[in-house]
């Protein structure tokens, strides 16, 4: 069974719990207590006595612990990974008190909170919410300022799990036809990251860092900044006139944009033109994995570095029938029979 992690300045001596502290070099224990925050309590107040500096729990605010962890996730993550940690202390700030004190945060405020924002967003949401709230209990214990982390008895609240969404080519070929037919600013361009997103099956954060410089005709090669490294994609026949037809309009560069949220709202805009909620960034890269799979019928091994995964267990989920494939499975499902008639 997992000890739970004592506060500061305490440790278990025999059947109960005692404070020790070191002052000038001298190692100075309290009474044995039944609680260990009697024995924190006691270790706070010897310090006091000795006019030595202490912590004080009550001014470890959630503020508090929040600043420290967003001040090492800026040194040590990426940018993107500072916004979300961010956007996450938007949202408890307005839930919670800034000065509430950490301890105050028991595993039953905590549970609320996420079954109401389980209710309100999504539950997904929550356990974004669950996940920053972690980091900085696991600071905050770290620290000695909280003595266990109530989130270990908070339930999450499922996710249902959602159904890709893909296109099959000859629907997708007509989505890309209605776009270049719309006569709208940008659409000859538009169609083009559309058959890119397709055609390459990169991630929308891979289409934002690709320049044009790393775009190799002759080579027939894209070199990517992927998710976990770079990697080199190859080029199929139907997507060189479009490489051609956009690094003859920019010589150097990010081919499309640098930021990801520019090609989802080009996407999305599309979208809304076309009355087609199922085209977005992601569903193209669907796409191109159900091809490879579907189609081409490529082995797993083959798909998984085609479509950039790191774990075969993400490129299996491909590797599911879809529900037409299975139908029409079904319907050809026959035992033999031995033909009718006597033997004579």
């Amino acid at each position: 069974m997992k000890r739970t992690r004592l506060p500061r300045y305490v440790q278990r001596h025999r059947a109960g719990f005692r404070g020790r502290v070191s002052i000038d070099g001298v190692q100075h224990v309290t009474p044995v207590y039944d609680d260990p925050w009697q024995a924190h309590s006691a270790a706070l107040l010897l310090q006091r006595e000795r006019d030595v500096p202490v912590i004080d729990l009550e001014s470890w605010t959630l503020v508090n612990a929040y600043n420290q962890v967003l001040s090492r996730v800026e040194r040590t993550r990426s940018p993107g990974h500072v916004a979300w940690f961010k956007c996450q202390g938007t949202a408890l700030f307005v839930y919670f008190e800034a000065q509430a004190p950490l301890h105050s945060l028991t595993h039953r405020v905590l549970q609320r909170f996420i079954n109401e924002r389980a209710q309100q967003t999504s539950a997904a949401t929550a356990a974004h919410h669950y996940r920053a709230l972690s980091m900085i209990f696991r600071h905050a214990i770290k620290n000695g300022w909280a003595g266990e982390n109530p989130l270990t008895k908070v339930d999450l609240p499922r996710a249902r799990k959602k159904a890709m969404d893909f296109f099959e080519p000859a629907e997708l070929g007509k989505i890309v036809q209605r776009i270049e037919e719309s006569g709208k600013p940008n659409a000859r361009r538009d169609a083009d990251l559309v058959l890119f997103l397709f055609y390459t099956g990169l991630r929308r954060t891979e289409a934002a860092r690709v320049k044009v410089e790393d775009i190799n005709l002759r080579s027939r090669i894209i070199h990517v900044e992927g998710k976990r490294g770079e990697r080199t994609v190859t080029v199929a026949d139907e997507l060189m006139p479009v490489l051609r037809r956009l690094k003859g309009l920019k010589k150097r560069g990010v081919l499309f944009s640098d930021r990801p949220d520019y090609i989802s709202l080009r996407l999305r805009r599309w979208s809304q033109r076309l009355n087609v909620p199922r085209l977005h960034a992601h569903a193209l890269r669907h796409s191109f994995v159900f091809m490879l799979v579907d189609q081409l019928k490529l082995p797993i091994n083959q798909v998984m570095d085609l479509a950039g995964h790191q774990r075969i267990e993400t490129t299996q989920k491909y590797f599911h029938v879809k529900s037409s494939h299975r139908r029409r499975a079904l319907r050809e499902l026959r035992l033999p029979r031995p033909a009718s008639g006597g033997s004579g």
